[in-house]
């Protein structure tokens, strides 16, 4: 019995660190799609291919590299000052993806 249990805890932890990552399990499903995403919806318009700026903010420097996931989703989600929102435009799912993919590949956090 003793061993079943061990067992049963080995098991446990090791499914909860299967397709975890170091930033705490945070993880693009799909860069590829994701990436295109970027692409279509403008946000590499402003931001750029790489998110180093141009008529947007940098996202690889200052205040952007601040920001939680969760602020990163909000500022995708409802947008602010010249940044439009994108909440009508794109599912909840795209938009926790685009955020993401702004703090894992584009900001490599």
């Amino acid at each position: 019995m003793k061993h079943l249990k061990s067992l049963v805890v080995f098991a446990a932890i090791l499914a909860g660190a299967c397709g975890q990552t170091s930033s705490g399990g945070i993880a693009v499903k799909d860069v590829a799609v994701t990436r295109a995403l970027f692409a279509s919806q403008q946000c590499a318009v402003c931001h750029g291919p790489e998110g180093k700026g141009g008529v947007g903010a940098n996202l690889t420097t200052g205040m952007p590299m601040q920001r939680s996931l969760e602020q990163i989703e909000a500022q995708i989600k409802n947008g602010s000052g010249v940044m439009p929102a994108f909440k009508d435009k794109l599912s909840e799912e795209q938009i926790q993806e685009l955020a993401k993919f702004v703090y894992k590949e584009i900001q490599k956090r």
